[in-house]
């Protein structure tokens, strides 16, 4: 029997897990496929699913029965408040309670969080029996089931770290017996034998929501896949390709997409306002939606997506989208868009084959601009023209409803 059946095995008879997966959007979301699995590994036991209160607005209740609880806690509290499912909606039950006091009631705690430790200690003084983590061999104690730790910035995606910690973590004394760096070494061997990373390759993410094409069509006034969306916006402006060269792009787009019956639609949040007009001037709509869950209606009946290297593309991998993404000096190996229809433009620069360790932002604001208008139209145009294949009815891709 291999290892990842030995663990199913043990972890079979554990009634309650706490899944533990903080940050912000895009580093929570990335983290859905790791969740999908947990009815896997711990088939007896109901999910409680610590995080901040994003989980709430991205969660849609039916989609996760497993989930029988969200301990929200926010950014260095140590305290949570607990939400119930009821009906589609999640509800606040009780005062707020020492997260040590709700990690007691559980049996089993998986803390995907493999760069901090805070929960692994967390987990053990409140004597968790069965605790899975990510730490070197000096720290393999925190856990009786220790995943192989890879050190700072792997070249792993970020979704497929968390499968792993699931798929290879190890009991007993081999815990303490892998270095960090003959791990790093041995990192392709790792994920090209992983059957979870295998498994979620095409399928990108699970969906958070089953999408509701009336809202979509209300809040886009276009029938399903008859638009595109254009996101040029991320955390700074010196992360995203120029508004200039975005705005070129659409404007040599326009034409071609309406050949295709396609409308481009500039979207971002509502504090972005004056970005996105910078780009979509007024030949183009924007979107600003209000809610998380609209902005997955939206996502889910689009025909595509351009972006920068952002949430959104996550967002995007939830439902299914196409995504072309475009990237700096940043590592699409870590943090690319995922699913079959994922796409990426990367600047070329000095080492780009090597990796990314941050030069300052005019670094990154010369790797952006080096990224032609050329490339992105090609590349986006053959994208909407795209025709996706059907999905199965049981795929974790079958995301709409009518």
């Amino acid at each position: 029997m291999g290892l990842m059946e030995d663990n199913r095995k043990t972890w079979a008879q554990l009634k309650r897990v706490a899944w533990i997966r903080v940050g912000a959007l895009g580093d929570m979301v990335v983290g859905l496929a790791s969740l999908a699995e947990m009815p896997r590994f711990f088939p007896g036991a109901k999910i409680v699913l610590v995080g901040p209160k994003l989980w709430i607005d991205v969660l849609a209740p039916e989609q996760f029965p497993y989930i029988e609880s969200v301990a929200v806690i926010e950014r260095r509290k140590t305290t949570a408040q607990i939400y119930k499912p009821k009906g589609s909606e999640w509800v606040a039950e009780g005062d707020l309670q020492p997260l040590s006091d709700i990690l007691k009631t559980c049996d089993g705690a998986v803390n995907t969080q493999i760069d901090s430790y805070r929960y692994g200690f967390t987990s053990l003084r409140a004597g968790v029996k069965v605790r899975v983590g990510s730490a070197p061999a000096s720290m393999a104690w925190l856990y009786t089931h220790a995943s192989p730790f890879f050190g700072k910035d792997p070249l792993i995606h970020e979704r497929d770290a968390a499968l792993l910690l699931l798929e290879y973590a190890t009991p007993g004394l081999q815990r303490f017996m892998r270095s960090t760096e003959q791990n790093r070494k041995n990192l392709s061997q790792w994920v090209s034998g992983s059957q979870l990373i295998a498994k979620w390759k095409d399928f990108g993410l699970p969906a958070a929501k089953v999408a509701n094409v009336a809202r979509a069509r209300e809040l886009t006034g276009r029938a399903p896949k008859s638009y595109v969306l254009v996101n040029p916006t991320a955390s700074r402006r010196e992360k995203t390709w120029p508004p200039d060269l975005m705005r070129e792009c659409l404007l040599r787009a326009r034409p071609r997409l309406k050949d295709l019956g396609l409308e481009a639609i500039v979207i971002g949040a509502p504090n972005e306002t004056d970005w996105l007009k910078e780009v979509a001037g007024d030949e183009f709509r924007i979107l600003q939606p209000k809610s998380l869950k609209d902005l997955q209606d939206i996502l889910a009946t689009s025909k595509a997506l351009l972006t920068n290297g952002s949430s959104m593309q996550f967002m995007a991998g939830t439902t299914g989208t196409p995504v072309l993404t475009i990237f700096g000096r940043g590592q699409p190996i870590i943090w690319g868009p995922l699913g079959k229809y994922a796409r990426i433009i990367r600047a070329k620069f000095e080492n780009h084959d090597v990796g990314s360790t941050f030069a300052g932002f005019e670094e990154e604001v010369r790797a952006y601009r080096s990224i032609s208008v050329d490339e992105v139209l090609t590349s986006f145009l053959q994208l909407a023209a795209l025709q996706e294949e059907p999905k199965p009815v049981d795929s974790p891709e079958t995301r709409l409803s009518t």
